[in-house]
Parts: C-alpha cells; sequence; structure tokens
C-alpha cells in the first residue's frame, strides 16, 4: 500500500510543480477555511494574493527537494491569505508524502469544495484527487479500542477525542500514538501503540480504580490495668471497709457494755462469740 501510494504521487510530481497553479483563476472560499489553513487579518486583497503567490512558489521549490515539511508549511500558509483549490491540492500531496493521510483527507475535501467543476483545466486534476482520496482512506489505521469503564474520558496524542461508550473507533494515521484515559475514581491510564498504514486491530485500556480510604473507628476507652491484685480494686476497698465498719462497731457495744444486766453479756462474751464464727 505505501510503496503504491508513492508511485502515485512521483507520477502526481509535475501537478504539485505546475508553474501556473499560483496565477490560475479560482474561485476563493467564501466560507471559512478548513482542514489546515488559518485565517489572517484583514488585508488588502492586492497584496493578500501577492503575498500568497510568493508563498505558494517557495512551497513548490521545497516540493521539488523533496522537503515535505517545510513545502507543507507554506503552502498553509499560501491558503491562510487567499484560499485556493491548488494550495488545498499541494497540501494533500505534501501531507500524504509525509504519512498523515487523515490530513490529506481533509486537504482533498477542501480542494472538491474549491474547485470549479465547469473548469476544463481542472478536470484531471480532480480525476486525480478523487484516486488520491481512495488511497489516503486505504492507508489510514482503524483501531477499536475497548475501554473500561466505559464513561472514561479520552484524549488522542494530547487533544480530546470525542466519542463515549466502552468501544471506540479511533482512525489514526502510521506511526505511534499515545492514548491516555482518565475518569473520576480511577488511576489515569496510558497506552502507547504503534500502527501501519491500513492496519486494522484491537486494544484495550483498563482503567485501575483508586482503593477506597480505610473506615475510621472510634478508639476504645482506656481501662486501668489489671495484675490480678484485689488489694488495687476499688470495689474490694468499698466492701472491705463497710465490713471493717461493721465488725468495728461491734467491738465498741461490746467494749462499751462490761455487763448487760439484760444478757449477762461481757467483754468475754462478744469475744467468745467472734471466735464461735472462725472457721476450724
Amino acid at each position: 500500500m505505501r510503496a503504491r501510494l508513492l508511485h502515485l504521487l512521483a507520477a502526481l510530481s509535475w501537478l504539485v510543480a505546475a508553474p501556473a497553479a499560483a496565477s490560475e483563476p479560482e474561485r476563493g472560499g467564501e466560507a471559512a477555511p478548513r482542514g489546515e489553513a488559518t485565517p489572517e487579518p484583514e488585508e488588502p486583497e492586492a497584496d493578500r494574493e501577492a503575498q500568497a503567490r510568493a508563498l505558494f512558489e517557495r512551497g513548490l521549490e521545497y516540493a521539488r527537494q523533496e522537503r515535505w515539511g517545510e513545502a507543507l508549511e507554506y503552502f498553509r500558509r499560501s491558503r491562510a491569505r487567499l484560499d485556493r483549490a491548488s494550495s488545498a491540492f499541494n497540501m494533500a500531496v505534501a501531507q500524504l508524502r509525509l504519512g498523515r493521510p487523515s490530513g490529506a483527507l481533509r486537504s482533498l475535501d477542501d480542494y472538491l469544495r474549491l474547485a470549479d467543476p465547469t473548469d476544463e483545466r481542472e478536470a484531471r486534476r480532480r480525476e486525480e484527487a478523487r484516486r488520491l482520496l481512495e488511497l489516503a482512506l486505504a492507508s489510514i489505521a482503524r483501531v477499536e479500542l475497548t475501554l473500561d469503564p466505559a464513561h472514561a474520558l479520552l484524549e488522542l496524542d494530547g487533544i480530546p477525542h470525542a466519542g463515549e461508550g466502552a468501544r471506540r473507533e479511533l482512525t489514526l494515521d502510521p506511526g505511534p500514538h499515545r492514548l491516555e484515559a482518565s475518569a473520576d475514581g480511577y488511576h489515569r491510564g496510558v497506552l502507547e501503540l504503534s500502527v501501519l498504514d491500513g492496519e486494522r486491530s484491537s486494544r484495550r485500556l483498563a482503567l485501575e480504580p483508586v482503593p477506597a480510604p480505610p473506615a475510621v473507628t472510634a478508639a476504645p476507652a482506656p481501662r486501668p490495668a489489671r495484675d490480678g491484685s484485689l488489694l488495687k480494686e476499688p470495689l474490694f476497698w468499698a466492701v472491705t471497709g463497710t465490713l471493717l465498719a461493721a465488725v468495728t462497731v461491734g467491738l465498741v457495744v461490746g467494749l462499751s457494755d462490761d455487763a448487760d444486766p439484760g444478757t449477762g453479756g461481757s467483754t468475754g462474751v462478744v469475744l467468745e462469740a467472734l471466735k464461735a464464727q472462725r472457721p476450724r
């Protein structure tokens, strides 16, 4: 495919270098230029036409030297000053030479829009433009991308790519490309790929979810250290204190009455009663 395209372009090189291309009467673009042509500030028509012609001739010089990058830029600037069919056609040839069939498609579409269909001199060029259009379409690589999650935003070579859903069809020029996808709650994903002219392939780009932050739980209330000793338990001291108070009261009562006339009680009786309760 690549060899066939280059062979056809070599046969068309005389059209690129046609000396009368810049001065032939053509329809100016009433609509805003498309493709790679950028409007320039308004200036007198005579000046714009002279500048467009000079830029066009400079582009032809670079094309003869096979310096297609420079040629493309001068043809683009010529179109920006005066949107002519010849400049659009030459841009398409330069773009195909540079391996940019997608750009060539836009330029060829512009050429067919600008060229006068009633001009017999354009008949052959229009025929060749259609042949180039077919070859450009065949040279574009197509990649079916499966994207997860389906709502992720996609960038192709740093430019936002329109589309939605889990499956996106990408039309790419031959060569390396960089795909980047992003979505809320996911890490950004990157896919580097390289495609050949006319290649048909499938790729998958799945984003990794961002882990949820760990749940925060309330810290348990601190409790006093326990070492197994009853002497450190507050309840032990409360109960012990109550028992001691009761015993003390009994002792005081017993000691205060040396002899109870009603019971015959005495200090010795009280002590004997305590002894009788002691386990043997």
